[in-house]
């Protein structure tokens, strides 16, 4: 349980917000979480597009 809950507060950390002490101040956390983990799949999604578009570009020169 004490590993469970130093994972969960390093988590926390990298969101720059502290572990919430109880159950809907968590719930909120992972929702903040899940929501920053979606962005930045859809940020390095456009970004492989981008590349992949520079690149064919530059094949058909």
């Amino acid at each position: 349980r004490l590993a469970k809950q130093a994972q969960a507060r390093e988590a926390a950390r990298h969101l720059q917000a502290e572990l919430p002490e109880d159950a809907h101040g968590f719930s909120e956390l992972v929702e903040r979480a899940q929501n920053e983990l979606q962005d930045r799949q859809r940020a390095s999604a456009a970004l492989d597009d981008a590349i992949s578009e520079r690149l064919g570009g530059k094949r058909d020169d």
